[in-house]
């Protein structure tokens, strides 16, 4: 015995469930007039039921409309051109007759870090065929961009020059432009991928402050560097009578990098002898030659062959020397040059004759044998 009728025939078994004549004809999820059992797009309207690669999946929603098996989208190609008649770049590309939509990435290189495929989405579902960008990158950086195809999947960024599929690790849609949340896109952050909305860039090497590894661009590293924002200080650095650690090694002497350090050296004295060495004391340099001064005329010295006070000259040729020598003659022998007392009268002895001599008063004398 039959049952009663259904409230309706949606079930698309291919029976007349409500018994009314007709089968599977109700349901229409998408309102294009299609039931339900027969839309070749159940949720997108496709009033022709248009099908181009007669895969049962109307052209509407279709991911591949052209690919009966629905593989990955066909990639762009080689088509990418750029022009910036203004401050704006316009990105364009070639759809090869297959249309979209696409999506468009944008990636930057800095002169300080190495290449990398660092692009995100700046362009997502495009129907056209080109795309402007705003922004303009940092002194010292380039930007390069990148356009895909969407499809059943998205379809390759294309190949590098060695033929090798280019990385995409940051498809669209994505929130790879501002990755550190730091309100700076990272195209043109000047340290992408840590947080710096400052754009502090203390040495102005166009690398912030956080993922600066040497902030006064000295050649060693912050952590390695006793004075990380001082250039002059760091390990290496010449150790100059400063009283500062300029190669950041407690153990090295001050002063010990100065060119004249241990050189010999006359002092504050009045001779010109060189008798000390230079060292570096209280972060000056200074001579630790403490022996007083020398004078040619002193003790003597004005008749013992030697330079004594170092100023090229000796004995009688030293200027400090006149009006202290004294000559006397006195009959036979050669002439004889003496030194002038300084507290009264100076003997003056020579084989076995004596002659007094007056302080400071010439005199020509020459010494020898009396005659019996």
């Amino acid at each position: 015995m039959p049952g009663a009728p259904a409230p309706n025939d949606a079930s698309c078994n291919g029976v007349d469930d409500d018994c009314d004549g007709f089968i599977d004809e109700d349901g229409d999820t998408d309102g294009d007039t299609v039931a339900d059992c027969f839309d070749n797009c159940l949720n997108v309207q496709n009033l022709d039921q248009a099908d181009a690669d007669d895969d049962h999946v109307g052209d509407a929603c279709d991911c591949a409309p052209v690919d009966p098996l629905n593989g990955p989208a066909i990639e762009v190609g080689p088509s990418v051109t750029l022009s910036k008649p203004g401050g704006t770049t316009t990105i364009s590309w070639s759809d090869g007759g297959l249309g979209g939509p696409f999506n468009v990435y944008r990636g930057y290189k800095s002169q300080q870090g190495p290449w990398a495929y660092n692009q995100s989405c700046i362009g997502s579902g495009v129907a056209a065929t080109q795309l402007d960008d705003g922004l303009t990158p940092l002194p010292g950086t380039v930007f390069f961009y990148l356009v895909t195809r969407e499809g059943c999947d998205e379809s390759i960024l294309g190949r590098d020059s060695a033929g090798a599929v280019r990385p995409n690790n940051d498809p669209c849609p994505s929130t790879g432009q501002d990755a550190d949340g730091d309100g700076v896109p990272e195209a043109v952050d000047n340290c992408p991928g840590l947080p710096n909305a400052s754009q502090l860039d203390t040495d102005g090497d166009m690398q912030g402050d956080p993922c600066d590894t040497d902030l006064d661009n000295d050649g060693s590293a912050n952590a390695l560097d006793c004075a990380p924002l001082n250039a002059a200080i760091h390990p290496g650095a010449v150790e100059a009578c400063n009283g500062i650690d300029d190669d950041c090694n407690a153990l090295t002497v001050d002063g010990a990098g100065a060119p004249t350090i241990g050189q010999a050296c006359d002092g504050a004295d009045s001779d010109f002898c060189l008798e000390g060495v230079v060292e570096c004391v209280g972060a000056v340099l200074s001579c630790s030659d403490v022996t007083g001064g020398k004078k040619e005329e002193s003790h003597g010295a004005c008749t013992n062959g030697i330079d004594d006070d170092c100023d090229g000259f000796i004995d009688a040729a030293d200027p400090g020397c006149q009006g202290f020598l004294e000559s006397a003659q006195v009959d036979g022998g050669a002439p004889l040059l003496v030194a002038a007392g300084t507290a009264g009268d100076e003997v003056l002895r020579g084989g076995d004759e004596t002659a007094l001599v007056a302080p400071r008063r010439r005199v020509r004398a020459r010494l020898g044998r009396r005659s019996a």
